[in-house]
């Protein structure tokens, strides 16, 4: 028999002068709260008194990959469904999603060579940017990608010259656009995963990595100091697997820079990908193996940020799995954040400066897996209709991006609390955060996430 599945979040306002200290939280509004999931009750008591901690939303991302080929990907990245799909997760109250993080955006990009200089057509990728801008979200902006198949090989001196000018061009253009408050936000990134070698025409060696690095680095610094650039976005597997990965920490630790001569290059963010297979806590313990060889081997990155731009539960965004499908997957979603902040960010001893965790989720999905694959939304195409057209569906992972949002704000004191209970085959899993976003006025939340759970899988 196979327990029921339930989400629920719930809030309270509080008058003013109910409540004089958020302390009392617990005892005014929480006591005898009760959530019936699968075969138990859970009385959930949240005492704020005894832990309060800075809750930063550390989780406002996602991202996708347009389907091959990638050259035509702005048929994809301009479509209709995409619109819409980007629509969705924009409305996501509060910035619950502040970034979409996209693969090969500068095949966006058209060129040609005239007399020896290169022209670029921007179109494409400025209607996509535009996009984003609509919807007030931030591109996580990889520069990967070759323009009209002209970008083939980094060892090339020549190419490697070109490639920083694309990118002091397309820079400057969007500093131009957006104004430089804004785009100093991106998160600009290296080429997507280096050591899976998903480069399609482009030959890339390790050093030709490294010279595409410095390339990518200087491009960016000689339109603003200001852009921020990391990388390499890939699995850190233990030294010396993972080559690209340790390759370019070493050559930012001490490495000569290619255009500057100098020693090291910038490194503004380290961003890596740790996901579960299966098991939540799998992500943190990966993290945990990785960033601790990583301080040790080069102790002079352990304030540098630390990125898991794609921290899924499970690899393989297309593989239908049934609780991607409810809320086992928003419940999914809530407890590995709940880990991150317990787990790591709260304890006293921390020294790894975690800033940012993304679930690459913004795919749409396709017949006749509409809600069994790794999305914010499930799309329904009417092919047969004239004239066709689409409709999407908010998943429950989508609704909860938004509870989420709900956990307190900036500059407030916030709580972040996470409980683990179990009746019969289930688990519950609790968020809690208090904040005054009108002087004299408390508004406590609490977010309760109930998942099933069957014998021999941890799948939450």
């Amino acid at each position: 028999m196979e327990g029921r599945k339930s989400l629920c979040f719930v809030w309270v306002l509080i008058s003013p002068g109910r409540i004089r200290s958020c302390r009392a939280w617990s005892l005014a509004i929480l006591l005898g709260l009760t959530v019936q999931v699968a075969f138990g009750a859970f009385l959930i008591n949240v005492d704020v008194s005894q832990t309060e901690r800075e809750l930063k939303h550390f989780w406002k991302s996602t991202g996708y990959c347009p389907p091959l080929p990638h050259r035509k990907a702005d048929l994809f990245d301009l479509s209709k469904d995409q619109i819409i799909n980007l629509a969705y997760i924009s409305s996501v109250p509060h910035n619950g999603i502040e970034q979409i993080r996209i693969h090969w955006l500068l095949e966006l990009i058209q060129v040609r060579e005239a007399n020896g200089t290169l022209h670029y057509n921007f179109t494409n990728l400025d209607n996509f940017m535009d996009l984003l801008w609509e919807n007030k979200l931030r591109p996580g902006f990889e520069l990967m990608g070759s323009p009209s198949g002209y970008f083939t090989d980094f060892e090339d001196k020549r190419q490697v010259i070109q490639w920083k000018d694309l990118v002091t061009q397309l820079a400057e253009r969007y500093i131009e656009r957006y104004g430089l408050k804004h785009v100093s936000k991106w998160n600009f990134e290296t080429w997507n995963e280096p050591d899976h070698h998903d480069f399609d025409n482009v030959s890339m060696t390790v050093n030709g990595f490294l010279n595409y690095y410095d390339a990518c680095s200087e491009g960016l610094r000689q339109a603003s100091s200001q852009l921020k650039f990391g990388g390499p976005g890939d699995s850190f597997h233990p030294f010396p697997k993972s080559p690209m990965c340790w390759s370019l920490l070493c050559h930012c630790h001490n490495g000569t820079n290619f255009f500057t001569g100098e020693t090291g290059v910038r490194l503004d963010y380290i961003a890596m990908h740790k996901k579960g297979a299966g098991r939540s806590l799998y992500i943190l313990e990966q993290e945990t193996e990785a960033l601790g060889q990583i301080q040790k081997l080069f102790p002079t990155f352990t304030s540098v940020p630390v990125y898991n731009d794609e921290a899924d539960p499970l690899v393989g965004w297309s593989v239908p799995q049934l609780w991607r499908a409810d809320v086992t997957y928003a419940a999914m979603v809530a407890k590995v954040i709940a880990q991150h902040q317990n787990l790591l960010l709260a304890r006293a001893n921390n020294t790894v400066n975690y800033t940012l965790l993304s679930n690459d989720n913004a795919f749409l999905s396709y017949h006749p897996y509409h809600f069994t694959q790794r999305t914010l939304t499930a799309r329904f195409q009417m092919n047969n209709t004239k004239p066709p057209h689409v409709q999407m569906v908010r998943k429950p992972v989508l609704t909860v991006m938004g509870l989420l949002a709900l956990l307190g704000t900036a500059n407030h004191s916030s709580c972040f609390l996470f409980a683990r209970g179990k009746a019969g085959e289930a688990f519950v899993v609790a968020a809690a955060a208090i904040y005054s976003p009108i002087a004299g006025v408390t508004a406590a939340y609490l977010g309760l996430a109930g998942a099933e759970w069957r014998r021999g899988q941890d799948c939450i």
